[in-house]
């Protein structure tokens, strides 16, 4: 039983002992009209509207600031990854050694050797992540003295390493794989993060309109407490004129205690709801800031999109991030299948060496010689596992991941197409809900404003017009609900297709 009928069952049991119409002048009266059912509270100072909503949600909502870090963690990665298979490592190196050796010689005695070395270097490496990695050194100086005091000096300078692949880890097996898969996972962390906004501002959306029909509620209830407080008035004035019995205060009175429990528990009801809110948009217990959703929202005019579901499902494979990122997925195991099967080619490369060395007493004359000693070298290195190669292992256990992926992509588009005929089906009973709801109120108002006509010449009774009042109420939340159901449903179908709302963008930093 709702609560309404609760408060008309009171009504009721006064119009059951009444002998006649009520007064013109009845207080009652005065309440027939009904609540203000888009008023806003008095101690509410200022309303959010859905654009203030969004705006909130984006900068202090505790699941999209966490997924802006994750993707801020994935953007990091991502540069990473870009600037090491686009640019050398330069390193710097500096060791300081010690050695000491005892040697045995002929005539039984022994002789102790030592020495101590400084060397310092700059070197540049770098790999391109197709097969091909370089070493230069810029330079590497070495100094030495032994145990007779005898320095030696060295330095090297030139390409000390170049390797080139044919086969395992080449171009031509891997392309540019590895920035390939770079670009999969940023748009990966592109994916998550639209698929947590869409979704914190789907439950933005929720909770703020049931914030908004539970105040309604409130305000229904706080209405049918006054028409119950001034019936009994009017029962009171009704005993004291001998038209009544006290029975019938007995049972209004009864009406207004439960009525008063009822509103209770609809503000209770009505204060979880708002801290629900205050909760999506993490605001602090101790911001006091009070949250109350503009009630004009639910005048809106809103046109759904065409619901065609063809071309819905077209345009989502275009914008929904589950179904992409699913693609993705899809796409980088491919990727990591060609990574495998390169790794199982035999190993071919071609190396090759050019580099200056100058080995002297002092490091000035190591400097002189440096540009008249260059050496080469040019070779090429096989390399094949005849068995037990754990790369064959990784090989199957890639292809088994694509397969997996595939069936993914499957169950994603089998998933976004069941959502979107649903919520094209909660879009289309929503609008056909909603009209019926408006053409039952209109109804409703103008039933109850025929019948209080009649009930002021004295041709209805109070019962009648109780009834109607009560049929208005119920068509009025009826009507609330059925517009706040459709608002959902559109909300729903947004978020199936992967769309944003309406002056919402989604930027991202790169």
């Amino acid at each position: 039983m709702t609560l309404l009928s609760q408060f008309s069952i009171g009504l009721v049991a006064f119009c059951a002992i009444s002998l006649f119409a009520a007064a013109p002048t009845s207080k009652f009266e005065s309440l027939l009209k009904g609540a203000d059912l888009f008023g806003v509270p008095k101690d509410v100072k200022k309303v959010m509207r859905l654009g203030e909503l969004y705006e909130a949600i984006s900068v202090k909502g505790v699941k999209i600031r966490q997924g802006r870090e994750d993707y801020n963690s994935a953007l990091d990665a991502y540069r990473t990854k870009y600037n090491t298979l686009n640019f050398p490592v330069p390193a710097l190196s500096f060791g300081l050694n010690s050695s000491k050796a005892t040697y045995s010689n002929l005539d039984g005695t022994f002789s102790n050797t030592s020495s101590t070395g400084l060397n310092a270097g700059l070197a540049l490496s770098g790999s391109t992540g197709w097969g091909l990695s370089y070493s230069f050194g810029l330079p590497s100086i070495t100094q030495g003295v032994d145990t007779y005091g005898n320095l030696s000096s060295s330095i090297n300078l030139g390409l000390t390493n170049l390797s080139f692949s044919l086969l395992k880890g080449s171009i031509f097996a891997l392309g540019r794989n590895q920035k390939n898969q770079a670009d999969i996972g940023m748009n990966s962390a592109k994916y998550t993060l639209k698929t947590t906004v869409l979704s914190s501002i789907k439950d933005a959306e929720s909770a703020y309109y049931d914030v908004l029909l539970k105040q309604i509620r409130v305000q229904v209830l706080e209405q049918a407490m006054a028409s119950a407080q001034a019936l009994l008035s009017d029962v009171k004035e009704m005993v004291a004129a001998g038209e009544s019995d006290r029975l019938s205060v007995l049972k209004t009175e009864l009406q207004i205690a439960q009525g008063e429990t009822d509103l209770l528990a609809a503000r209770i009801d009505l204060t979880n709801s708002r801290q629900t809110l205050r909760e999506l948009i993490a605001l602090r217990i101790d911001e006091n800031l009070d949250i109350y959703p503009d009630p004009n929202e639910l005048k809106a005019n809103r046109t759904p999109p065409e619901l065609d579901a063809t071309r819905l499902m077209e345009r989502a494979k275009a914008t929904r991030p589950a179904y992409l990122a699913a693609l993705g997925t899809k796409r980088a195991a491919e990727l990591a299948v060609q990574s495998a099967f390169s790794d199982i080619l035999p190993s071919l490369d071609v190396q090759f060496r050019y580099s200056y060395n100058g080995t002297a007493a002092s490091l000035a004359d190591a400097q002189t010689q440096l540009f008249q000693t260059p050496s080469s070298y040019v070779g090429f290195s096989f390399s094949y596992p005849l068995f037990n190669d754990p790369a064959q292992a990784s090989y199957r256990q890639a292809k088994f991941g694509l397969h997996k992926a595939e069936v993914q992509v499957e169950e994603a588009h089998n998933a976004m197409m069941k959502e979107i005929n649903q919520s094209i089906i909660g879009v289309d009973m929503g609008q056909r809900r909603l009209k019926m709801a408006e053409m039952s109120r209109q109804l409703s108002e103008k039933k109850l404003q025929a019948e209080f006509e009649k009930f002021k010449v004295g041709e209805s009774a109070i019962r009648n017009i109780t009834d109607y009042q009560k049929e208005v109420n119920d068509a009025r939340i009826n009507e609330i609900s059925a517009r706040v159901a459709y608002f959902t449903a559109l909300s729903s179908l947004r978020t199936s297709i992967g769309d944003l709302p309406e002056g919402v963008s989604l930027s991202f930093a790169q």
